[in-house]
Formats: C-alpha cells, sequence, structure tokens
C-alpha cells in the first residue's frame, strides 16, 4: 500500500503537481524577501534556498543519491521507508530554509 502511493501518486502521477507547487512557494517567499522585508538582500539565503530546491526535485524524480537507492516496484519495504525519510527530509529541510530566509531577522 505505502509502496503503491508513493512511486505511483507522489513519485509519479502527482509529481509535477508537487514540485509546480513548491515552485510557486519558493518565488512568493523570494518576491516577499526582494520587496517586502526592509533589510539587505543575503545572497546566501538565496543560493540555498535554490540548492534545496534542486536536492528536492532530484529526489522525487528517483534520482539516486548517495546512501539512497533508487526505488522501483521491485523494491523491498526498507528501501521504500529510505526514501520516504529521505522525501520528508529534504521536504523539512527546504521549509526550515523558507521560514529562516523570511523570519530570522
Amino acid at each position: 500500500m505505502i509502496k503503491k502511493i508513493l512511486l505511483d501518486y507522489v513519485m509519479g502521477k502527482y509529481r509535477k503537481y508537487i514540485l509546480i507547487l513548491l515552485l510557486l512557494i519558493f518565488i512568493v517567499c523570494l518576491i516577499m524577501k526582494f520587496f517586502f522585508i526592509p533589510e539587505r538582500l543575503d545572497i546566501e539565503e538565496v543560493i540555498l534556498m535554490v540548492l534545496g530546491y534542486l536536492v528536492f526535485f532530484s529526489v522525487i524524480n528517483n534520482a539516486s543519491m548517495p546512501g539512497f537507492p533508487k526505488i522501483d516496484h521491485d523494491s523491498n519495504m526498507f528501501f521504500i521507508f529510505m526514501r520516504i525519510f529521505q522525501l520528508v527530509l529534504v521536504l523539512g529541510l527546504i521549509i526550515k530554509l523558507m521560514y529562516d530566509m523570511l523570519f530570522d531577522y
């Protein structure tokens, strides 16, 4: 059940929608940072956000990251749970970077 949800929906059918939604949130955060927060522009935060988005993009497209094998319908549940852990970890990292970029004064 978990394998089917992960492979067919999260990393399959709805992958484009997830990436587009995350990209729109990222663009809104950048616009808010540039125009509505009156402090200097910190280019390091912007670069970290771009790199974080690229890492999430590669993870959700089933890229083979170091220590995390590629998964398919023949993979065992240990590898599936490793991939779920990686997706949650990278998504949490992106959310933390967005929060720090906007609300860290």
